[in-house]
């Protein structure tokens, strides 16, 4: 990388499913730009690897049912440019007491019209886990159409649409470590190594580092705080035609994952502050209890070992994603917050952020 050649148009830092997708769009918004994207590690092995990939069209506040709603359309349209994008359709089946449905329903659908419906229980948990039972005065509602990715495969297919035009590239195992500006309104990104390169437009896609207070990239964290996300395997095979349950009242759900032969249980943790390393970041015994209490009121697993995994992501204070621009540093915008949805929001988000760093404006 070499800061005295020509400046690319764009560098993208960060190689997850939001930074690779704000790249694409960028491309083909524009495709005369010299675009670069840039990942400490491998393209999608940061937050994004450790994703459960679900789709499904609710959202706890108004931006976020507008961004689902809209990624939900741009994904339709990468499905069908891309055929070996790994995402596939299943049924979602929502469960919450009587009591609470249309509570939960507001907080969650934009209107009547979008909201999941009362469905016979029988028939919507026929291809539930085997003892799978809904807690009493539960409600079961239902036809609504979820998605999920079946390979973690989608980042790299995206990326290969990305770098397949003239113009492209991708930098793995590049920590950019200081975002600077330039006196002509460009910026100057300094890697780990030394080595700097020049942009016209940076977008720093940094998932949970977004809100590290090891981040020090132009008071980027100042935004956003990290929280833990950890998710059980439960292993039961599910039938392939199984669909996502979501035990609304424990802001919980269970992804049937048949490639895997197994559940993923994802459920919530209120274990903020923690730092985006993998090493420091366990399943303890509070969350085990807190997972096994949630799923013993649904199934039995007393006698199943769960393995899982937990990473982290970065949430604003309100829980919307957002487009900011780097007040220090002129032509930089940080793109996140997806607040544990980064896969379900990330084609809206990206697309605001393609059309921020085309205004200069954030949002």
């Amino acid at each position: 990388m070499d800061a005295a050649r020509d400046p690319y148009d764009l560098v993208v830092v960060g190689a997850g499913i939001v930074g690779t997708l704000v790249a694409l769009l960028a491309k083909r918004h524009h495709p005369g730009w010299r675009i670069a994207l840039v990942d400490r590690s491998l393209m999608g092995h940061g937050a994004t690897l450790y994703s459960a990939y679900l789709d499904v069209p609710l959202g706890s506040t108004p931006v976020r049912r507008m961004l689902t709603e809209r990624s939900r359309v741009l994904y339709q349209q990468l499905r069908a440019e891309l055929p070996d994008l790994p995402l596939r359709d299943l049924p979602a089946v929502f469960l919450t007491a009587a009591a609470r449905e249309q509570e939960r329903l507001d907080g969650l659908v934009r209107d009547a019209a979008s909201a999941p419906r009362r469905v016979d229980a029988a028939r919507a948990l026929e291809l539930a886990p085997p003892g799978f039972r809904a807690p009493e005065g539960a409600v079961v509602l239902g036809d609504v159409q979820a998605a999920r990715c079946t390979a973690p495969t989608l980042v790299t297919t995206l990326a290969r649409a990305f770098l397949s035009q003239p113009g492209s590239v991708c930098l793995e195992g590049v920590e950019i470590i200081r975002v600077t500006p330039e006196g002509d309104g460009s910026q100057r990104l300094t890697a780990h190594d030394g080595r700097e390169l020049k942009a016209r437009r940076t977008a720093l896609c940094l998932g949970p580092w977004l809100g590290s207070t090891r981040t020090a990239l132009a008071g980027v964290s100042q935004h956003w705080r990290v929280k833990k996300i950890a998710a059980l395997h439960v292993p039961i095979a599910p039938h392939p035609d199984a669909p996502v349950l979501y035990l609304l009242d424990d802001e919980a759900f269970l992804l049937p994952q048949p490639e895997h032969g197994r559940y993923l249980f994802s459920f919530r943790s209120e274990h903020w502050d923690c730092e985006p390393e993998v090493s420091t970041l366990r399943i303890d015994p509070p969350d085990q209890a807190r997972a096994r209490g949630i799923l013993e009121r649904y199934l039995d697993v007393s006698g199943l070992e769960l393995g899982g995994r937990v990473f982290c992501d970065a949430y604003s204070a309100d829980t919307n994603p957002s487009v900011e621009p780097l007040a220090a540093v002129p032509g930089a915008f940080a793109v996140g917050g997806g607040a544990g949805s980064g896969f379900r929001l990330a084609p809206a988000l990206a697309e605001r952020a393609v059309h921020a760093l085309e205004a200069g404006t954030g949002g």
